[in-house]
């Protein structure tokens, strides 16, 4: 039996990426690329004396000896592929042997990651094309199994809502709730603080899905 050919009715993972009948190929080739380049800038290493500089201006104790970008560069590391606290102390070596910066160990890394604090930016008043979602994360690594197997009780989940600009690919507001918090209602003070942090004004266009009952166009 002679297989049928993959269309972009059938595949709905791929049919952004069509146009007819052709595949998208350079399209879908320049998103891969592209996203490894805006997450993983290493623009900091042009830059390190004075980001250190800034970063222990007032502090007390003891300097920094790597500043705070590189320590956001090792964080996104671990976000995207799971890297142990370990082995970036390891990725911290080689980056020391190849550029002569100071290594850091993977305690400093572990308690300096938990101090970052994210930066929201400012749309300034100008339009923008947003979309909201949410997703959820579990807080123990235990597995269903064992948690009906040893009647342990159950600890939830927490969820992570937020708003990202779609031509900046960047995040305008995000808030962090439990599972019982209603997407609905967390999206709708998600927009207001990112009108709140567009000088009282956002002309938006929202992209969402049906679980958020937030009408698209200008934020009221």
């Amino acid at each position: 039996m002679t297989p049928k050919p993959i269309t972009a009715k059938g595949n709905r993972s791929k049919r952004r990426y069509w146009i007819g009948s052709d595949r998208r190929y350079d399209r879908y080739n320049r998103s891969l690329v592209n996203r490894i380049e805006d997450l993983m800038d290493p623009s900091f290493l042009m830059n390190w004396r004075n980001l250190l500089a800034d970063n222990n201006r007032g502090k007390r104790g003891h300097p920094y000896r790597t500043p705070n970008a590189f320590i956001t560069f090792l964080a996104k590391l671990r976000a995207m592929y799971s890297i142990p606290f370990r082995s970036l102390e390891g990725i911290a070596r080689i980056f020391a042997r190849i550029t002569g910066i100071t290594a850091v160990s993977y305690t400093s890394i572990f308690r300096r990651i938990r101090k970052i604090v994210p930066s929201i930016p400012n749309s300034q008043g100008k339009p923008v094309d947003c979309a909201i979602d949410s997703t959820g994360f579990k807080i123990t690594i235990r597995g269903d199994y064992l948690g009906s197997k040893w009647k342990k009780a159950r600890r939830g989940w927490s969820k992570l809502h937020a708003v990202i600009s779609i031509n900046e690919v960047s995040v305008m507001s995000f808030a962090i709730t439990d599972e019982h918090v209603h997407d609905a209602k967390a999206g709708k003070e998600l927009l207001k603080s990112v009108k709140k942090g567009s000088e009282g004004y956002l002309q938006t266009r929202v992209m969402i899905q049906s679980q958020y009952t937030i009408h698209s166009g200008r934020i009221q």
